[in-house]
């Protein structure tokens, strides 16, 4: 596998956007606070007042402004990923996982999920990124489950070569191939916030996160049969 490297020109100018999108999510969300806020204050001070009309429009405003509030922190989450990275070092993979059982534990319970985890190796990282691409894969996994089945996740790694490859794979609605690389771009989603919330970042970030590891990520998926999440790291740990 070969690594795209940038010219010092293209990086100034990669390292320039990633800290303007810090600043913009970060510095958008102060106004967009308050206008939510004050958006609630109203409806429940004034609720009585207001006709259906105002009442359905002072809705709409606080449902626009926090679905607005969730895609900024998911911008600033994925400027966070150069800004505050760390250097890699020895990462016990099956340590990683079980924290993110206890993260996901009420996710779990409410979707009744199971979640089953082979032995895993240990791997060069950035510990705080990698819990952060198993959480989204696995947390991924647990939303998108087929309605009245029980969400089953398998987490796994075996090596091939110089490289791991894990997969995440769910027992879930699948994916159709026409949109497996779609869903890795940010904001990219295939479903209403009816059908499923969110705001269609975790994949993104699970991607950048393969990236700057020297991996790569992809998805083996069906519609209506299930995903298998794959991605790789070099094996620099034995």
């Amino acid at each position: 596998m070969q690594n795209t490297v940038l010219s010092p020109d293209a990086e100034k100018i990669a390292q320039q956007f990633k800290e303007f999108a810090y600043i913009v999510s970060h510095d958008l969300n102060t106004p967009l606070r308050g206008v939510v806020e004050f958006s609630k204050l109203l409806k429940a001070e004034h609720h009585d007042v207001l006709n259906e009309e105002g009442k359905e429009y002072l809705a709409l405003i606080i449902e626009s402004g926090e679905k607005m509030q969730n895609m900024l922190v998911g911008l600033l989450d994925f400027s966070r990923l150069n800004t505050m990275s760390k250097p890699l070092s020895k990462v016990n993979c099956n340590k990683i996982l079980e924290d993110c059982k206890v993260v996901l534990k009420d996710k779990i319970e409410t979707t009744k999920g199971k979640l089953e985890i082979a032995t895993l190796p240990l791997v060069m990282a950035d510990a705080d990124q990698l819990m952060q691409l198993f959480l989204a894969l696995i947390d991924n996994s647990l939303k998108f489950h087929v309605a009245g089945a029980t969400p089953h996740v398998w987490v796994s790694a075996e090596r091939s070569g110089d490289i791991w490859v894990f997969t995440v794979r769910d027992n879930g609605i699948g994916i159709e191939h026409e949109f497996h690389k779609r869903v890795m771009q940010p904001f990219q989603r295939l479903h209403t916030d009816i059908e499923y919330s969110g705001v269609g970042m975790g994949l993104t970030l699970a991607k950048k996160i393969v990236d700057r590891h020297g991996g790569r990520i992809w998805i083996d998926s069906t519609l209506g049969q299930g995903s298998s999440f794959v991605f790789t790291l070099p094996c620099e740990v034995s």
